[in-house]
């Protein structure tokens, strides 16, 4: 896809979403913490944020992953800046990433855990990004996605290779967790309580006073939470759209580059095997023999690992793939197996493997007569996109030139339009409309630039329709003068006294039935409407089924003592919740609940988790970890603008 031209990847913007892709086909299976070398900014790459045993991390290797994630948390907050992103720990957890993905490579290193070209071979083939039109790897689509992103083949696996380090040291941590029955009974015991109590609600709304503020009290509050009222970020986008008419005819491919392309992926369409198995891996011989033996007294491999924290997972593969991904010695007990038989255990690496031969597929090869319609198309696709990519280049070479969006849409014969102010989630600032449906696509990239930006071209329908587009006026998020927001101001001035109010009201209601005053008399008695308590008789288990969306006052009841009374303020100065918890009632559980069970996988897991955790912790003080705090603070002036 032409997204970017070749000078905008000397950009900001265009590292970034060049590290993003990076973390896209290289991690898919990590978070895109992906480090880069160049320069950002303001910031020149070379100075150490962090010290790794022998490895240093950079500004601009920080700066990158934190514009990644930035950039990743702004798809679901599109009005979140990057103050608020840093206030909330993003570019801490950023650094975090780095250090631990350096410091499991240096012990990697140091103890001859490593990822083989095979291993990394395996995992490009797995990359959607890389498939030809068959759906397989196609050293021509890699490269060619390589060169559209300004990327090299030795960044990409140097990344696999990290990343798969990572996976062969802390996945065998998370395997071999197990929890112990009785604390699974217990754990289910406390999902089958239950708890009665009130809940009392005091909006601040009801404490507002009716009055305006003076003008001199208007002021004083706006100056002292001008932050409240900030006005996000708006760009007015500038855009061209036109057609593929604009590039021209493509030529034919011919039989010389049929046959060429046909000798060049003959291992595509030789004879092969796949096999579709299902695996378990467990961590000693001695668990996996035990399992094995139920296997073969008639049970599933998933019902024969039940209570063991483990379980099989399925997968369709080729031999060399399987082998690449476990081991020679498996590979070749799961190939030269039968259909039905289940074989094991065998080591690797992983642990010990038994595996179940699910199904057997052998397909014929093809000759160049079979594929020659296929071959057509993919060289058809190959040409127009290589037209594709001089047509951007040209373009590109065109703004080189000193010409502006306007000049290249006069060439085109297209209309250049602009939109009114916008937000970065494509809505027109100050109204309920949105930006054009054919910029929709491209409001990630366009929240991320300047008004200086060049104009970048888009493929919006692929090899049908293009967009060039730039920023022609960017407004930086600020609180707007008084007098335009002075109705809104004057709310949130009368909900902050109202906020006051509630919360001495909220302190006069927990008085009172700490006094031993019921709750529904003691809201009686606050001079104000206030809604009904609720009355409260709730199972933990129907709490935790609304998994995030647990109201705070419920979740406050659940972590109370029996016969005690809280107070818990509401979001957004809303106002205040009196909690009382009457009554904690006991869960009642079997020994043979088969809950107990599946809160002993679950609490496994999650043992597991915390077990790789702490490994990783361990590596990290072994390896020595030591942070440039005023490197890291530069890095935060640099991206909240602070330091220019």
């Amino acid at each position: 896809m032409i997204t970017l031209f070749r000078k905008f990847f000397q950009s900001k913007l265009g590292i970034g979403i060049t590290l993003a892709f990076l973390g896209l086909i290289a991690l898919a299976f990590a978070s895109s913490d992906v480090a880069n070398t160049g320069s950002f900014g303001g910031i020149a790459g070379g100075e150490t944020v962090a010290e790794v045993g022998s490895t240093s991390i950079d500004t601009s290797e920080l700066r990158a992953a934190a514009e990644i994630a930035y950039n990743s948390a702004r798809r679901e907050n599109p009005n979140l800046t990057m103050q608020e992103f840093i206030a909330g720990g993003g570019l801490e957890g950023a650094l975090d990433n780095l250090i631990q993905r350096a410091a499991i490579s240096e012990y990697g290193r140091k103890h001859g855990i490593i990822a083989s070209e095979r291993l990394i071979d395996s995992e490009l083939a797995q990359i959607p990004a890389f498939a030809g039109l068959d759906g397989n790897f196609s050293r021509e689509a890699f490269e060619q996605a390589l060169r559209q992103q300004g990327l090299t083949e030795k960044m990409v696996r140097e990344d696999l290779r990290q990343a798969l380090v990572i996976r062969q040291l802390l996945a065998p941590a998370q395997i071999a967790s197990s929890f112990p029955e009785e604390l699974a009974f217990r754990y289910t015991t406390l999902l089958r309580e239950s708890r009665r109590g009130k809940i009392a609600t005091i909006p601040s709304s009801a404490f507002a006073p009716e009055a305006d503020p003076s003008d001199k009290q208007l002021t004083d509050f706006y100056a002292k939470n001008r932050a409240r009222f900030t006005i996000p970020e708006r760009r007015v986008i500038r855009y061209a759209r036109f057609g593929a008419d604009s590039i021209g005819e493509i030529a034919a491919p011919t039989p010389e580059e049929i046959r060429a392309r046909y000798e060049a992926d003959a291992e595509q369409y030789r004879a092969k095997e796949q096999r579709t198995i299902t695996q378990l891996i467990a961590p000693t011989e001695a668990g996996a023999n035990a399992i094995l033996a139920k296997v073969r007294s008639g049970q599933t491999l998933a019902a024969a690992a039940q209570g063991t924290g483990l379980s099989p997972s399925e997968q369709t593969t080729e031999r060399d793939a399987y082998a690449s991904a476990s081991s020679a010695a498996v590979a070749r007990a799961v190939f030269e197996g039968n259909e039905g038989q289940t074989v094991g255990p065998v080591r690797s690496p992983l642990g010990w493997h038994i595996v179940a031969i699910d199904d057997v597929t052998r397909t014929e090869g093809r000759s160049l007569a079979q594929v020659r319609d296929e071959i057509v198309a993919a060289l058809t696709e190959q040409k127009r996109r290589e037209a594709l990519n001089q047509f951007a280049e040209d373009v590109e070479d065109g703004f080189a030139s000193g010409s502006t969006l306007a000049d290249v849409a006069g060439e085109l014969g297209v209309e250049v339009e602009q939109t009114r102010p916008a937000l970065a989630s494509g809505v027109i600032y100050g109204s309920q409309e949105r930006v054009p449906e054919l910029l929709e696509p491209v409001l990630t990239t366009v929240a991320a630039m300047e008004e200086d930006s060049d104009p970048i071209l888009a493929e919006i329908v692929p090899g049908e329709e293009f967009l060039i587009f730039d920023v022609a006026q960017f407004d930086e998020a600020a609180p707007p003068p008084l007098a335009q927001i002075k109705a809104r101001v004057t709310a949130a001035w009368k909900l902050d006294r109202g906020a006051a109010a509630a919360k001495e009201a909220a302190d006069k209601v927990l008085a009172a039935v700490r006094n031993g005053k019921d709750l529904d008399e003691a809201i009686a008695d606050i001079e104000a409407t206030l809604p009904p308590v609720d009355d409260i008789n709730l199972a933990r288990q129907a709490l935790t089924a609304r998994q995030q969306r647990v109201p705070p006052p419920l979740a406050l009841m659940f972590a109370m003592a029996e016969g005690t009374i809280k107070k818990l303020e509401a979001p957004s100065n809303a106002g205040w919740f009196v909690v009382l918890l009457d009554e904690i009632i006991p869960g009642e559980v079997d020994r043979d609940d088969p809950a107990i069970a599946q809160a002993r996988t679950e609490l496994g897991r999650v043992a597991g988790q915390e077990f790789a955790e702490q490994l990783d912790k361990a590596i990290q003080k072994e390896v020595g970890v030591t942070r440039n705090d005023n490197a890291i603070r530069a890095v935060v002036e640099e991206l909240t603008g602070q330091g220019r």
